[in-house]
């Protein structure tokens, strides 16, 4: 599936089609196209940067909390 994306993405960008990051990246279900870091996040995914939650969320909303240490 990586593969695909990876290949869409390559094509995309040597032909200079343009299309929307969030229509080809994770599906997250709390992640719609309209979410304001929808492009972000799914730019991050494609890079393997981030994976989200095994439940298949990525809970863009969520605080991250303090790490003490």
């Amino acid at each position: 599936m990586k593969r695909i994306i990876t290949a869409t993405l390559t094509a995309a960008i040597l032909t200079g089609g343009g299309f929307a990051l969030a229509q080809v990246g994770a599906d997250f279900s709390d992640v719609l196209d309209d979410h304001e870091h929808a492009t972000g996040i799914n730019y991050a995914w494609v890079r393997e940067w981030i994976n989200g939650y095994p439940d298949g969320t990525f809970r863009p909303d969520q605080t991250i909390p303090e790490v003490i240490g």
